[in-house]
């Protein structure tokens, strides 16, 4: 699956192992490098997990329409928040798992 990221600042955030740690702490930056590599080995949202480490699940409100997965397990409130595109960067409805090969990050935090 690939990833692109929601703005620049947010990748640059995601791709430099000394800013992730400064914001989240040792744990939680290696967790988030890790499970970005890790999704990017499926084929499409279907293929992730909706049980730990990953569980894959859907959002509403602030982020309706768009899919969180744990960072390091439910315990942690940290989430990776994914939105479903197309490759033309439209928006995929959720049901259509199995055609959604690209997403793009959009927060990387606690949203709880």
């Amino acid at each position: 699956m690939r990833i692109t990221f929601d703005n620049p600042r947010l990748e640059k955030l995601a791709n430099n192992k000394k800013e992730l740690t400064k914001k989240y702490g040792d744990k939680v930056a290696a967790g988030v490098q890790r499970k970005l590599t890790q999704l990017q080995a499926f084929e499409n949202l279907a293929e992730v997990p909706t049980t730990p480490p990953f569980s894959r699940h859907n959002l509403n409100t602030k982020y309706k329409g768009c899919v969180g997965v744990d960072v390091l397990g439910r315990a942690n409130p940290m989430r990776i928040v994914l939105k479903p595109i197309d490759e033309e960067g439209n928006q995929v409805p959720l049901e259509n798992y199995k055609e959604v090969t690209k997403v793009v990050v959009i927060f990387i935090g606690d949203y709880h």
